[in-house]
């Protein structure tokens, strides 16, 4: 998979340098959530993928740490406005303007509490 190339081919197009990334091979859709759950622990996670499962959109919805799933239609994949939106919410968390709730593509912070903190792609 290409996951691991991620940071040489995608770091300097999109001005981030390096930063980690977590594979999982060939996969069906779904099963990397427990792979997830332990690469990030409890820190904050902007998580890139084509298709979030219903059990990974709950997850995020409930965790302490910001978290902003970010959908990518694989048919268009990945680009400029998806790394915008995960720089931003990189800042928003630097910054301490976002606390411990979950970001959503329906709404800029939700409670976690709410169960309504993710919004589905």
């Amino acid at each position: 998979m290409w996951e691991q190339d991620a940071p040489r081919l995608l770091g300097p197009l999109l001005g981030t340098g390096d930063f980690p990334v977590t594979a999982f091979g060939p996969r069906a859709p779904g099963p990397e959530l427990p792979g997830i759950r332990r690469a990030v622990g409890e820190r904050p996670l902007a998580w890139f993928d084509d298709l979030h499962g219903g059990s990974a959109v709950l997850w995020a919805a409930r965790r302490r740490a910001p978290t902003l799933p970010v959908p990518v239609d694989p048919a268009r994949g990945l680009g400029r406005g998806h790394a915008d939106r995960a720089m931003a919410f990189a800042e928003r968390v630097r910054t301490g303007t976002i606390g411990p709730w979950t970001a959503s593509r329906s709404a800029p912070t939700r409670r976690a509490s709410t169960g309504n903190g993710c919004g589905r792609p």
